[in-house]
């Protein structure tokens, strides 16, 4: 956006023509102004050359992409070995095995992406529904499976 600085502004490059004000902001240019537009132009420049955050790029950005750390906990205190089966590791029954806690209860950290995923306890060989899982859902073969949502 253009603006007019005053005429004789000791400090206007052309005297009172016509120059350009970041933001369509007219201010008066003094060296803090001066660094702070020079700063805002590099970060322009630098987000501009950020060529890695493409949805449409192979390999870009993605939430897809991204794993997150998720704590599966399973309150079986008699039980030998649980183990956590689901479509992350293609329902196979001994992928994550599960550590048992002091208290009993059994635990796994599992890297997951964005979604909802399917899962199951397998529980000294017997699935086993986590009942505080955040929704039940159905597998292909219609059977119920928990499930959990990742963000």
């Amino acid at each position: 956006m253009k603006h007019r600085e005053p005429p004789g502004n000791p400090r206007s490059k052309s005297g009172g023509n016509l120059r350009e004000c970041e933001g369509g902001v007219n201010f008066a240019r003094n060296e803090s102004n001066v660094t702070e537009t020079r700063t805002r132009r590099i970060q322009l420049k630098h987000m501009q050359s950020l060529r890695n955050y493409s949805p449409v790029k192979p390999n870009g950005y993605s939430a897809k992409n991204i794993v997150k750390p998720v704590p599966f906990l399973c309150l079986a205190p008699e039980a030998q070995e649980v183990f956590v089966t689901g479509d992350f590791n293609d329902w196979d029954g001994a992928a994550h095995p599960m550590r048992r806690m002091p208290d009993g209860a059994w635990r796994a950290e599992i890297p997951l992406s964005h979604g909802h995923h399917h899962y199951l306890f397998i529980v000294d060989g017997k699935p086993l529904l986590d009942p505080r899982a955040q929704g039940v859902a159905r597998n292909e073969q219609n059977e119920k499976v928990s499930l959990i949502a990742v963000s």
